[in-house]
């Protein structure tokens, strides 16, 4: 099994071979937009949970910097997980280097988030990148779930470049939302 590392390296070198042979500019990353629906069925796990840690390292090669985050999970919506669970993502800061890659969601401790995720071994990683991550914000209206989609063009599946940035949501229609997709609860 390759570890994280080594998926890590692959990924972000796929990455960047895209974006230099791509006629697009290179600080954006280029996708395809996912429908909740979409993104419900993509995903191996769905959860919510606060990110408690999280630690950056360099790749055995010292080219990537690459972050795992530690999350308590609170709730899941789909597949079988434990109540921590890391999330591993490339970019991040070691010492006074910080490297990112556009697209890739970043974690702030003590955050709340609803994740949608595929498995790695241990490892769990953002379904199509910052698109698989809803960030919560409390208001005094009710708390609200964003995703961070910056540095992504993402198109509809007839081609067309879809709208950014896309509309907050209220958590509460979020979790009705998967719940009813996942058909968890029932």
């Amino acid at each position: 099994m390759r570890s994280i590392r080594s998926r890590l390296v692959g990924s972000l070198a796929l990455a960047i071979t895209l974006s230099i042979a791509a006629p697009w500019s290179a600080s954006a990353t280029v996708g395809s937009y996912l429908t909740m629906p979409a993104l419900v069925r993509l995903s191996e796990v769905i959860v919510t949970g606060t990110v408690v840690s999280q630690a950056s390292a360099w790749s055995p090669d010292h080219r990537l910097i690459y972050t795992r985050t530690t999350v308590q999970v609170t709730h899941t919506y789909k597949g079988d997980v434990p109540s921590t669970i890391v999330i591993g993502t490339v970019g991040g800061r070691v010492g006074h280097r910080v490297m990112s890659a556009a697209g890739t969601p970043t974690f702030t401790v003590g955050e709340e988030a609803m994740l949608f995720l595929h498995v790695a071994g241990d490892v769990y990683f953002p379904t199509a990148l910052s698109q698989g991550v809803f960030h919560f914000q409390s208001a005094s209206a009710g708390a609200t779930a964003a995703r961070d989609l910056s540095g992504m063009t993402l198109m509809a599946s007839d081609g067309t470049v879809v709208a950014s940035p896309e509309p907050t949501l209220h958590v509460t229609d979020l979790e009705s939302t998967v719940v009813r997709l996942t058909g968890a609860g029932s």
